[in-house]
């Protein structure tokens, strides 16, 4: 297989934030934080009210452009191994300028702009072994790339105890590619005359130069910086047993652990991440589903149930260290969720009429707690959405 690529991806975006309100929310927020003293919207922000009670003003214009080739090969060696080697070529240039001003971004006005262009390989190969025609041992190393792109700027007035303690003046208005390296072997294959399909794997992916946003608490802000390396490892198994002709059972379930490899510290020495941080995401994932077919009279009927299950998040993220400049003492992980779904059906002619419930169990778990900054006493919490009952209908022709 040979093969090429090409594309060119224009963005631009325009924000206009009025707010006639905002002097009187910095009046009567800033003596919370100052201990007493009224500031004014330029004392608090660095820069005052734009015309029109504009707050902020920002444009943002990016150019993507990629050309790239590529080519595999899978060769049948013996009768029953396969090898697979391939490549792919490509040539990224990604431009971007920006521009802001207002409270916002804490400066009357901020105009810069960037450009980055790289020409990465990433390779592939594989081998698999058929055992017999419905069994199969496999294993592939491939390599991923993932281009790099631009910061917008924080509030440098706000954020300014952040940055200083990173040895910064305002935020890096760019940050470069990362790259994994994929190592997986599994099996694959069916047994007792094709009821039992099943299908397993582990894995090993190191990731370098990672891309990581680096929140900065005591303003509320971040931008993206490239922070060292990470290992994850984890596996997965999916297995569906047919119980009739009519019905199904299905079993999915995984683990990963990935966590920093190393320290990444500032020209300050003020931590990025610390080694033995995880990586934001649950580590456990189950999901269990029952569907099939069955006659009310002379009506056939189908439905089908899912339950699926996300253990909670760690707590050893980036964030949740008191030693990297991210930490938020308010920050929480995500809970566990728990989710049970559940449809049921019937088609006529070419008509499927169906009647769902979604979280039926109506979890309310507490997917994120997160607040404007550290400073700020308010928190927002987000969940999922409440059980919810419908009719679906689908008539095709």
């Amino acid at each position: 297989m040979i093969g090429g690529f090409y594309s060119h991806a224009r963005q631009n975006s325009y924000q206009r934030t009025v707010d006639p309100f905002y002097a009187s929310l910095v009046a009567a927020i800033t003596p919370i934080i100052t201990g007493g003293t009224v500031l004014s919207v330029e004392q608090f922000t660095g820069s005052p009210m734009l015309p029109g009670n504009v707050t902020y003003l920002n444009t943002n214009d990016g150019r993507d452009r990629q050309i790239a080739g590529f080519a595999q090969v899978d060769w049948r060696a013996l009768d029953r191994l396969t090898l697979t080697a391939g490549v792919r070529v490509s040539h990224a240039v990604y431009d971007f300028s920006t521009f802001q001003a207002g409270p916002g971004a804490g400066t009357s006005s901020l105009v810069y702009s960037g450009r980055q262009a790289e020409t990465p390989v990433t390779p592939k190969l594989g081998i698999e072994y058929r055992i017999t025609p419905d069994t199969m041992v496999y294993a592939s190393a491939a390599k991923g790339f993932r281009t790099g792109g631009a910061n917008a700027p924080v509030n440098a007035t706000q954020c300014a105890a952040n940055l200083n303690a990173l040895g910064l003046e305002r935020a890096p208005a760019e940050y470069q590619s990362d790259t994994v390296w994929s190592y997986e072997g599994g099996a694959k294959g069916k047994a007792i005359d094709g009821t039992l399909q099943y299908q397993a794997s582990a894995y090993y992916i190191k990731w370098q130069n990672i891309q990581q946003f680096v929140y900065l608490p005591l303003c509320g802000g971040g931008f993206v910086n490239n922070n060292g390396s990470a290992s994850s490892r984890g596996f997965d198994l999916a297995v569906q047993v047919r119980l009739s002709p009519d019905w199904t059972f299905g079993l999915t379930t995984g683990y990963v652990d990935a966590r920093y490899d190393r320290t990444v510290t500032s020209g300050l020495g003020v931590n990025y991440v610390t080694r033995g941080d995880k990586l934001t995401g649950s580590p456990w994932s189950i999901n269990l589903s029952l569907g099939g077919q069955f006659d009310v009279g002379a009506r056939r009927f189908y439905t089908r149930l899912d339950y699926d299950h996300q253990a909670r998040y760690s707590r050893a993220d980036v964030t949740q260290n008191p030693a990297n400049v991210g930490y938020d003492p308010g920050a929480t992980p995500s809970a566990e969720t728990n989710d049970l779904s559940f449809r049921l059906g019937t088609r006529v002619d070419g008509l499927d009429l169906s009647l769902f419930v979604n979280n039926a169990l109506n979890q309310k778990p507490n997917l994120s707690r997160a607040h404007y900054s550290a400073a700020d006493p308010v928190f927002t919490y987000v969940t999922v959405r409440p059980r919810t009952a419908g009719l679906t209908g689908i008539y095709r022709f």
